[in-house]
């Protein structure tokens, strides 16, 4: 049994390695994520190392990541800016809503419900999208929006799985703890690697 754990070819040993990059991209990502205002650019150099692991291109994650968060530093701060500006908009009219007139109520409460779909959706594909293609900042978020609405089936999957794991770490304490503690082991490194792979099946077939 030992001999699996040490030998280079053996399905244990390749598995286990896969898990220990894991570990250290995530390990890397909360520490650079510490500053809070550098969220983005972290989340855009996960991004971008992800990518190439679910292409098959990457053998050193852990540099790679340090020399992505570096080159795309300005880039990813700037999304989590535009990120941050539409998430206060969409506070600012939610708490607004209910002084609304009935009527006012419906019509806005439709369009904050898209505007909101519309920000979870950006959130999720933004970054792998920026990860993968050099397009401009106005260009990529137009492309997410268009090749999001062209696969509703994964967008919606996405989102209900999102709302899913909400409901559940809400209503169990014992699953907030255990989401909680894999996300600070592995989980944003495993997400990020999940999402990559899903946005390679969105936007090859458009390139």
């Amino acid at each position: 049994m030992l001999k699996h754990f040490i030998d280079s070819n053996s399905k244990i040993y390749k598995f286990s390695s896969y898990l220990m990059d894991l570990f250290t991209l995530n390990l890397l990502f909360l520490i650079t994520c510490l500053p809070i205002v550098t969220v983005g650019a972290s989340t855009l150099a996960l991004s971008r190392v992800t990518m190439k692991m679910a292409e098959g291109k990457l053998s050193f994650p852990t540099k790679t990541y340090l020399q992505e968060w570096k080159d795309n530093f300005l880039r990813g701060t700037t999304i989590e800016l535009i990120l941050i500006i539409y998430g206060v908009l969409l506070v600012v009219a939610i708490r607004l809503l209910p002084i609304l007139p009935i009527i006012s109520f419906v019509i806005v409460g439709v369009g904050i419900l898209l505007a909101l779909i519309t920000f979870v959706v950006f959130c999720i594909f933004i970054f792998p999208y920026s990860a993968r293609y050099e397009n401009s900042l106005l260009g990529s978020f137009r492309v997410v929006l268009q090749v999001s609405s062209l696969n509703p089936k994964i967008t919606a999957g996405l989102l209900i799985l999102i709302i899913a794991i909400a409901a559940i770490m809400s209503l169990d304490p014992f699953w907030l703890i255990f989401v909680s503690f894999f996300f600070f082991m592995i989980g944003f490194s495993t997400v990020s690697l999940g999402i990559s792979h899903i946005s390679l099946k969105l936007f090859t077939p458009y390139e």
